[in-house]
């Protein structure tokens, strides 16, 4: 099936079009990425019209690998519009929204449009169609809205939402079928329409009389849309290994605006992480055994496959009594480095002066960047790079069981906690990320009434079972199964959680 990248179809068909002379031919409209649909009835024509619809869903859901495509059904004087579909809600591809509550939808769909702007189209495509042409992966599902109402306006705010909803939805993967729901929409809109004079079809104008296609048998649709969720849970049970988060072809990203990679997999379609001026620095917990280790793996091995030595400098220091950098250096036994790693330090838990150390460094780089970038009349890494693209690549600094280093309240402590405040506050526009894991963060006395370090840690990165990281109201992680991670970009917000399986990156 088509994954949404090259070879899907652009068109959509709907029925017959007939001319007083001639064969018929097939009558076929745009959507995906093209253009929002309107669909008129009349009262003894609603049920041809919910026909048609329903089979233009049916070609959506089984074009494409489940899950590249989900729907959204909304019925404003009912639930369950469209039963036969029904077996694709069991996992996740169609959702029944409650009558009572298109704000919550609305709501959803403007989040989802600002989420695609601010953590995919940043790098200057204009839409995901673009971006996917770019890369060569549709990195966001297609969401189709199904839209019912009864021919009467909705009330005016919602109005306007959904407007705006339509003029920027199809840049970030989002298509509108308005079913009898009278909206003015400022975005490319085709048409259908039931009327006395029969159906036409603004593809196909005024004076070509359509038929559509007849409905589907209701049993043939359910047993269709069973066999479509059988085929989404096994993809979703498949396991990802780690060499599927790696590119193709390494070391061709520039880290000039950000660092992107994928760290897991969600239906089998990958999350990001990404590091940059809206997420500068990543807090990632976990208790024991959560797997907190192996992300930190996943997200090194992701990163350094895409950037190269000269993109992406790492600094990678475990406080605690292991050794899950260790490979990352020459040994006695394997020889091989990691060559982005400047400074790789295992096991120093009861050498906090080490971990000062780096932080000192990390600001003084800072420092350093910044008299470069006023040098050249710039203010950030991006406007440095341009002019000179020369021995900047960004700093990750990767920090495990980072509350060792403010164990006691001694001068270690103050001076530690006074250049990581300084590092996370400026560094982001100096290309200087930091990376803070801990099983517990919630008894790190030293920021007790200091917001201004955790608030920017934007990322948060939450392990099963893992408090005190994701916003107070936010329990996502509490109910996670193993292997999996809470990726959050907006400040472990709830609207901003995306689940991803990690895979096993630890050999």
């Amino acid at each position: 099936a088509a994954e949404g990248v090259k070879g899907f179809p652009e068109l959509w068909r709907i029925g017959l079009g007939h001319l007083e002379i001639g064969d018929p031919f097939p009558v076929v409209l745009p959507l995906l990425d093209e253009a929002h649909l309107r669909v008129d009835s009349t009262p003894a024509t609603r049920a041809a019209a919910e026909a048609l619809v329903e089979q233009l869903l049916m070609r959506l859901v089984s074009t494409f690998r489940p899950g590249v495509l989900h729907v959204d059904v909304w019925d404003g004087s009912q639930y369950g519009l469209f039963p036969a579909l029904h077996p694709l809600a069991r996992t996740g591809l169609v959702t029944s929204h409650d009558p009572d509550r298109l704000d919550d939808l609305l709501d959803e769909l403007s989040e989802r449009i600002r989420r695609v702007h601010s953590r995919v189209l940043v790098g200057g495509d204009p839409s995901l169609r673009a971006h996917a042409e770019r890369t060569g992966k549709r990195s966001e599902p297609w969401v189709v809205v199904v839209l019912a109402g009864h021919r009467a306006a909705l009330p005016e705010e919602q109005q306007r939402r959904l407007q705006r909803i339509a003029r920027s939805g199809l840049d970030c993967g989002i298509s509108l079928v308005l079913l009898d729901l009278p909206v003015t929409v400022g975005a490319t809109l085709e048409s259908v329409r039931f009327g006395a004079d029969g159906v036409r079809c603004s593809m196909t104008g005024p004076f070509v009389a359509v038929t559509p296609d007849p409905p589907l048998p209701r049993s043939e649709v359910t047993a269709a849309c069973t066999t479509v969720a059988e085929a989404h849970e096994a993809w979703r049970a498949t396991v990802r290994r780690f060499a599927d988060l790696l590119p193709e072809r390494w070391w061709e990203e520039t880290s000039e605006a950000r660092l992107v990679a994928p760290i897991g997999f969600d239906d089998g379609t990958e999350v990001e992480l990404a590091l940059d001026d809206h997420s500068p620095h990543a807090l990632l917990g976990g208790p024991s055994g959560s797997g907190k280790t192996n992300l930190l793996l996943a997200m090194i091995g992701s990163l350094a496959a895409r950037y190269g030595p000269d993109q992406l400098n790492l600094y990678l220091l475990d406080f605690k009594e292991g050794v899950s950098f260790a490979q990352f250096a020459p040994g006695q036994r394997d020889s091989t480095w990691l060559p982005h790693a400047k400074l790789i330090g295992i096991n120093v838990n009861t050498d906090r002066e080490f971990g000062l150390a780096l932080l000192q460094f990390l600001a003084d780089e800072m420092r350093r960047r910044a008299e470069a970038a006023k040098a050249h009349e710039v203010s950030k890494l991006e406007e440095l790079r341009a002019l000179d693209p020369d021995g900047w690549p960004r700093i990750v600094a990767v920090i495990d069981e980072f509350q060792y280093l403010f164990a006691e309240k001694d001068q270690v402590t103050r001076q530690a906690t006074a250049l990581l405040e300084d590092v996370a506050r400026r560094g982001r526009s100096q290309g200087i990320h930091l990376v803070l894991a801990s099983q517990d963060v919630s008894g790190i006395e030293a920021f007790w009434g200091r917001p201004a370090i955790f608030e920017q840690f934007v990322l948060r990165i939450a392990l099963p079972r893992a408090r005190r990281v994701l916003a107070n109201l936010n329990e996502a992680a509490l109910t996670l199964p193993r292997r999996h991670a809470v990726i959050n970009h907006e400040s472990g917000m709830g609207h901003a959680n995306e689940i991803a399986r990690i895979p096993d990156a630890g050999a």
